[in-house]
């Protein structure tokens, strides 16, 4: 029996059946896996594309991490600030209303002080995880510590100042001069106390820094805690602003020449410190609304950034993921296809001069 020689179209429907093959394993894999290549050289002239967008999505996604990390602490800033704020206006109104009575009960204003002391500290010492808040961009150590120093030096003014050495006005310039009562005295740590603690800043694009820096040792902390620290010495040192007839000698009341003038001494004093914690109070609150805002643009930019991420993320999809009911259909339709391409194959091979005619 004569054969016709099929070499030439059986090698080509080979190839043509090699092709589909592949073709299918494609598909499967798209089946499997959700998506349309497991390379970037399958998708072509897609790539470019998809590269870009992926950049864009891991920006995005570092910028809020950072802006998420910046608003949570703010907000902890803020509270700290807040109840701060709260607990130096109630030794204020205290110091206040003793001076509107016209007589001073220094116990219930030591008290007052003692008690607040060590949670203003604590206040100022705010952290988040091992971060302290308030340390400016030295967060790893802690802004403030009851060294003693401060009372010790407040104490030495109060003394002075009871035995004539100083007169009222100077120690009320001692205690608010910087050069004289100096940050490391007050309590703060070595970067704070020598200016080198940066400010502390959010990236939130590849050319802007928000700065929501509070530090320690600003104006309204300080001054708040130097009052606290006058009070509490004042309580312990002095008995009564003026001597009651039955008072015994042995009775530490301020300095001066008679009893209205050791009165005027002490309320100046007095009047002082009440102005120093309103003012402080004064500096929070501008320090409080100024990283408030800050955070309001954190949060918006967190919001467009959403929006922003989910743009690109529809592109990624839209190149790397595979539509199934297309896959399906395909698949099916190659199915088909190979089928009748292997019946064919086989036919060639079987087909003889007689078949053929």
């Amino acid at each position: 029996m004569t054969y016709i020689s099929t070499m030439g179209q059986a090698l080509d429907q080979i190839e043509r059946l090699k092709n589909m093959q592949s073709q299918l394993s494609t598909l499967q894999y798209q089946l499997s896996s959700g998506k349309k290549a497991d390379s970037f050289s399958g998708l072509e002239t897609d790539t470019l594309p998809l590269l870009r967008a992926r950049t864009k999505l891991q920006a995005f996604e570092t910028y809020e991490i950072n802006i998420t990390q910046a608003d949570r602490r703010i907000g902890l800033m803020v509270t700290a600030i807040k109840e701060f704020k709260t607990q130096a206006q109630n030794v204020e109104e205290a110091v206040i209303g003793q001076i509107q009575q016209g007589e001073v009960d220094m116990g219930v204003v030591t008290d007052l002080s003692n008690n607040i002391d060590d949670f203003l500290i604590d206040l100022v010492n705010t952290k988040d995880g091992e971060r302290y808040l308030f340390g400016g961009a030295d967060g790893g150590n802690k802004p403030l510590e009851n060294t003693g120093l401060l009372d010790t030096f407040t104490q030495s003014q109060v003394d002075d100042w009871i035995n004539g050495v100083i007169d009222t006005d100077t120690l009320i310039a001692n205690i608010k001069d910087r050069t004289v009562l100096n940050d490391t005295t007050a309590g703060y740590n070595a970067a704070l106390a020598s200016s080198e603690a940066g400010n502390v800043f959010v990236r939130v694009d590849e050319t802007t820094e928000l700065d929501y820096t509070v530090k320690a040792n600003n104006d309204g902390f300080r001054d708040i805690v130097v009052a606290v620290s006058m009070l509490r010495s004042i309580g312990a040192q002095i008995d009564q602003v003026k001597l009651g007839d039955s008072d015994p000698a042995t009775t530490v009341i301020p300095p001066g020449t008679d009893d209205q003038d050791r009165t005027d001494n002490f309320f100046e004093l007095y009047n002082e410190l009440a102005r120093m914690i309103n003012q402080g109070v004064t500096d929070l609150e501008g320090e409080s609304e100024q990283i408030q805002q800050v955070q309001a643009q954190v949060q918006a930019l967190e919001e467009d950034y959403l929006v922003a991420k989910d743009n690109y993320q529809t592109i990624v999809s839209n190149i790397e993921d595979a539509d199934m009911t297309e896959v399906a259909l395909k698949i099916n339709t190659f199915m088909i296809q190979l089928n009748a391409s292997f019946q064919t194959t086989a036919s060639l091979r079987d087909l003889t001069l007689v078949n053929f005619i």
